[in-house]
């Protein structure tokens, strides 16, 4: 398999990275500031929630979709769309931040929006990847894509609240350029991005295959349904135990040293919390 200094001669792929690399920094800027936000508006741990969620939501509902979409067309056309979507999304917050008229429903409604733009340029973004690279590269090219995310995770949160003690609307004016810097890279992408030519199915069967495909697979299954809870609360015994996940979520692990047992009056059982 090719290493990662070989990747870096293809110009597309490297262009490609670096303006989804900052992109995708800027998001978890904003993605850290947006519940602190919503919490200094209203007070409220729920509604700082519920921001979140506006944006967790839009990305969840627009993935399936928007993978038909990059069969269909243009992959830069949709990241470019996507990104400058972003921009003009998170320089709104921006500028009402700036002048003091930053409401809640501003913040849940750009949540929301950013959310479907993330959705709708993620699948676009892989398959460009396919095409920037050949098959041998492909393996570290994917593995590279990843690690851009989990930087970007590591680092977001630490800029972000750095960018927020200076004032709370800097990171979305940040994450605003980082979406602008995205545009222009996408931009200089000379490979063809056009969608395959291929015998084109209905829509909506389409979307039915892709539905179908991940509710056959337990594990894909329970992506989509979040994990279940047992419907009572066990407790644990005072000396160590640990919690065992699985597809299905959470279940103690047994050991010598310890049981689970229900709780009784008296007895030095102690609730049983998520790890």
């Amino acid at each position: 398999m090719p290493g990662y200094r070989q990747l870096s001669r293809n110009r597309d792929f490297t262009v490609l990275w670096i303006g989804d690399t900052v992109s995708e920094l800027g998001s978890s800027l904003s993605m850290f500031a947006f519940p602190l936000i919503a919490y200094a508006l209203s007070g409220s741990a729920l509604t700082a929630a519920l921001v979140e969620a506006a944006y967790l939501g839009g990305l969840c509902a627009t993935l399936l979709p928007a993978g038909v979409l990059a069969d269909r067309v243009d992959r830069k056309r949709i990241m470019l769309v996507s990104s400058a979507t972003g921009c003009a999304a998170y320089a709104s917050l921006a500028v009402s931040g700036a002048v003091g008229s930053l409401t809640l429903p501003h913040l849940v409604g750009v949540a929301l929006v950013a959310g479907v733009a993330a959705g709708a340029f993620n699948p676009a973004q892989l398959s460009a990847i396919r095409s920037v690279v050949t098959t041998d590269d492909l393996p570290t090219a994917l593995s590279q894509n990843q690690a851009r995310q989990h930087v970007a995770s590591l680092l977001g949160g630490p800029l972000g609240g750095a960018l927020y003690a200076v004032t709370r609307w800097l990171p979305f004016a940040v994450d605003a350029i980082t979406f602008a810097v995205a545009c222009v890279t996408v931009s200089r992408v000379r490979t063809d991005l056009s969608a395959p030519h291929r015998r084109r199915e209905p829509l909506r069967r389409q979307l039915a295959e892709g539905f179908r495909f991940m509710w056959q697979r337990p594990f894909f299954r329970t992506l989509l349904v979040g994990p279940r809870w047992p419907t009572s609360s066990p407790t644990r015994s005072s000396s160590s135990s640990s919690c065992a996940w699985s597809p299905t979520g959470c279940r103690p692990r047994r050991s010598a040293s310890s049981r689970w047992r229900p709780a009784s009056a008296g007895s030095s059982a102690q609730p049983w919390h998520r790890a």
